[in-house]
């Protein structure tokens, strides 16, 4: 399952920046530079979207270890999967657990 891309460098260098994970200008001559040391568009935007990605994972097992109940948990799994676009689409959640190591 191929997914287009959806966010550019820059917003997800805001996003990062945001959270107080970017220091840099944010520019896109900046994130052009940069993809290009690390050999290309996407090798870079896959840096910043797994470097984003693993702050809100702990983030997201922080707040689930203060969840009140079982109902919390699935309450905040069926959200991740709605803002994921596969609650009501069973093969793009196939394809989301799979990607995941879900399956």
């Amino acid at each position: 399952m191929t997914l287009p891309p959806l966010f550019s460098a820059v917003q997800l260098g805001a996003a990062m920046a945001t959270l107080g994970l970017y220091d840099g200008t944010n520019t896109a001559a900046e994130h052009a530079a940069e993809a290009a040391r690390l050999g290309g568009d996407g090798p870079y935007r896959t840096r910043l979207a797994n470097a984003l990605l693993g702050a809100v994972q702990v983030e997201a097992m922080l707040v689930a270890s203060a969840a009140a109940g079982p109902e919390d948990l699935a309450a905040a799994h069926h959200q991740q999967m709605a803002t994921a676009g596969v609650v009501d689409d069973p093969e793009k959640l196939t394809g989301m657990t799979a990607l995941l190591g879900e399956d």
